[in-house]
């Protein structure tokens, strides 16, 4: 019947397409017929959103078949698996735990209702990833265990289907500790069991996203958990978390939000129909591609639009379609009218809609890559929005549409030396900055201990890149800062080097560095990552804290046996700082000025930045914004202090004056060379407008030739922990 039924479909498309190629006559119409406008589409269209009528959804109350993809084979203790088996049993339902190899394939779609994804720390590549969105597509309400690190492949796949299936999502950065109590938000709050916050989380990585998103955990204003509903009501939900151990750890709140889980996605879509449309140039070949599924008849109607005229071409009553039928139209030749719309609607024997979509497409030659970043034309639509590889968002005309010194054709499609970018969440719209760290182990001066930076030292330096207000393309701020400590998944590059004694003969760029780089960094992440050594100390001797190029991708971090985590995130982002072409005063050497409100300054190393405009430390961790005052030591006004107000007294004789003359950077023992004398006039400088990111290009990476970087040392020692 359906084979027939899309026969007769293609025959009636074939004297669409014949309206279309003569679409030059449109113009003619009479005033008899008056023709709608592209306007009056779009206006249906917004229509056409807003029902409710069809789209509203109703839990199922019959037993359900849960798959339930297992956790054990990763580590025996995470029993995710058993425990949502378990509840799913309680609850009447019919739970099946199967390897993680079922996503391999289709094949469990007949037998299941709902997928849970108990593990978030599983391998989830590229096919798995789209077998999953097929499932979701059938209908199908899916779980996702998400983790701590957005790296995982688990928060990948999540947001990947989101930003697929027409929503909007973006992991943050990592919370470390104890999150509980966390709040529970929204509907999974009382539906059907009444549960205010959960007794365990430990971690978690925050998110945001559009309308579609429902945000259920919140910790601080900082949310965890999430629910995705497609604009598409006809596919299923999708509701992740991100840590998977409160599962595992569950108390009664825990297992009521459990039940509250399986309930929404046991929600099945009630809508009545489905349709798609994708109409896109390849060459002057035009292709409309249709899906059409209906669980009642309805009315098929096609509206085309060029030019801002609107003109219907299509209306034709179809029977019950389930499931859904997908039509593929070329038209070659089509001429190039600057771009078209096509509308398509399903409407109810009263004219009322229930299901519509709506695609534009101008006139793109496949074969051109204006840029050299291997992407084509035709695919870097320069939206700002991430689709697919085939809709990147990026700027056809820039190689690098973020300004990261990557190329969006290697954020998109990973490098030709075959370093997976997209995998370890690398976005063409948003500055991303890759480091790898490998670290000695020696027990000099103190115990026996090792210099592998924490996890809540690594995510400190990237909370303080997510949060900094540079902008992107994508609209977002902030910059995406990418830890490999090798933490696993992909991220394996950081290892422990075997030293025999812990310290560095020399420094950054030395014959001993570039040995242990050579032998441990893999050639195909030069150009692309930042390399970072912890070793003990380095120069032999040196009581240093670290080292670095500026600019460049090269680094030390020293903290001999002051490795708490402050101390290890605040030296990581002061000598990353250097591979960004800052100085200690920011863009000269002029060191410890008050009004320099860095991690650069040595004022601020260690303490952190100040952040209530009095010089003591308050410890954040950031570089400067560059709003502080101008400060003349031969002229200082104790009213303004460092910000304009309030006071400070500079000169510590108890009294707030004016026209006071004092040194305020007396610790910088170089004054006269690095600040042009001791008396001088000290200047703010704004580090987050003023980043060089072209230190990836160092003589040592992808072959730039240029002399080699300026070394800076770092003659600050580190506190006691």
């Amino acid at each position: 019947m359906f084979q027939n039924l899309k026969t007769g479909l293609l025959r009636t498309l074939v004297t669409l397409m014949v309206v279309l190629v003569t679409v030059n006559m449109l113009y003619a119409q009479t005033s008899e017929t008056p023709p709608r406008t592209l306007a009056d589409e779009r206006s249906v269209e917004q229509e056409i959103i807003s029902f409710a009528d069809s789209a509203y959804k109703q839990p199922s109350t019959d037993s359900l078949s849960i798959t339930i993809i297992e956790s054990q084979s990763i580590n025996s203790g995470h029993d995710m698996d058993d425990e949502w088996s378990s509840l799913v049993t309680q609850m009447g339902h019919s739970p099946s735990i199967m390897p993680q190899t079922t996503l391999d394939s289709t094949g469990f779609f007949s037998t299941t209702d709902i997928l849970i994804i108990s593990s978030g720390v599983i391998d989830i590549p590229t096919n798995r990833r789209n077998i999953i969105m097929q499932f979701i597509q059938q209908g199908g309400s899916v779980y996702i265990s998400s983790e701590y690190l957005s790296s995982y492949q688990s928060n990948a796949t999540f947001m990947s289907i989101v930003n697929s299936l027409g929503g909007s999502f973006s992991w943050g950065s990592t919370t470390s500790g104890d999150l509980q109590p966390i709040n529970i938000l929204g509907t999974l709050s009382n539906t059907p069991k009444n549960v205010s916050s959960l007794d365990y989380f430990w971690y978690g990585c925050t998110g945001n996203g559009d309308a579609t998103i429902e945000k259920f955990l919140d910790k601080n204003g900082q949310f965890y958990g999430f629910i995705f509903s497609p604009p598409n009501s006809i596919y299923g939900d999708v509701i992740t978390t991100s840590d998977q151990d409160w599962v595992r750890q569950r108390g009664t709140d825990d297992s009521d939000l459990m039940w509250n889980i399986i309930t929404r996605l046991a929600t099945a879509p009630a809508q009545s129909c489905t349709l798609d449309v994708d109409v896109r140039y390849t060459g002057d070949t035009l292709n409309m591609d249709f899906t059409v599924g209906l669980l009642s008849p309805a009315t098929w109607n096609v509206f085309l639009s060029v030019a801002d005229v609107a003109v219907p071409l299509l209306s034709i009553p179809l029977p019950a379609i389930d499931p859904p039928l997908s039509l593929s139209i070329p038209i070659p030749g089509f001429p190039d009218f600057g771009g078209i719309g096509i509308l398509t609607t399903l409407t109810t024997p009263t004219g009322g809609i229930i299901c519509s979509d709506w695609s534009t497409a101008g006139r793109c030659n496949l074969g051109t890559d204006s840029d050299n970043d291997r992407l084509d034309d035709c695919y870097e639509t320069n939206t700002g929005v991430y689709v697919s590889p085939t809709n990147t968002g990026t700027d056809p005309s820039n190689p690098d549409t973020d300004g990261d010194n990557i190329n969006d054709g290697d954020e998109v499609l990973g490098t030709l030396s075959n370093l997976d970018l997209p995998g370890m969440g690398a976005n063409p719209l948003r500055k991303d900055l890759f480091i790898e760290y490998d670290w000695f182990t020696d027990s000099l001066d103190c115990a026996n201990h090792s210099h592998r930076p924490s996890v809540a030292a690594v995510n400190m330096v990237a909370q303080a890149f997510a949060n900094s207000p540079v902008s992107n393309p994508d609209g977002s701020t902030g910059i995406t800062f990418h830890n490999d400590r090798g933490q696993g998944g992909v991220f394996t590059g950081g290892n422990l080097i075997n030293d025999a004694d812990g310290v560095l003969t020399g420094g950054v760029n030395s014959a001993e560095f570039m040995s242990h780089k050579t032998a441990n960094f893999a050639s195909n992440r030069n150009g692309y990552f930042h390399y970072c050594i912890l070793p003990h100390r380095y120069n032999t001797s040196s009581g240093s804290s670290g080292q670095a190029e500026l600019p460049g991708d090269d680094l030390i971090v020293s903290l001999q046996c002051f490795n708490s985590d402050g101390n290890v995130s605040h030296t990581i982002m002061h000598e990353f700082g250097h591979n960004l072409n800052l100085r200690h005063g920011g863009n000269v050497n002029c060191n410890y000025k008050p009004n320099y409100n860095s991690v650069m300054n040595y004022r601020y190393q260690f303490p952190g930045v100040d952040n209530n405009c009095s010089p003591p430390a308050d410890g954040i961790l950031n570089y400067s914004i560059g709003d502080r005052i101008v400060l003349n030591e031969n002229n200082l006004n104790e009213n303004n202090g460092i910000c304009g107000a309030p006071p400070w007294d500079w000169n510590g004789n108890t009294t707030i004056e004016n026209g006071v003359t004092f040194d305020i950077n007396g610790q910088d023992t170089n004054q006269g060379s690095n600040c042009s004398g001791t008396l001088t006039t000290l200047s703010d400088y704004n580090d987050w407008a003023n980043l060089s990111l072209t230190g990836l290009q160092d003589a040592d990476g992808r072959g730039f030739l240029r002399s080699p970087p300026e070394i800076i040392d770092c003659d600050n020692p580190a506190p006691d922990n």
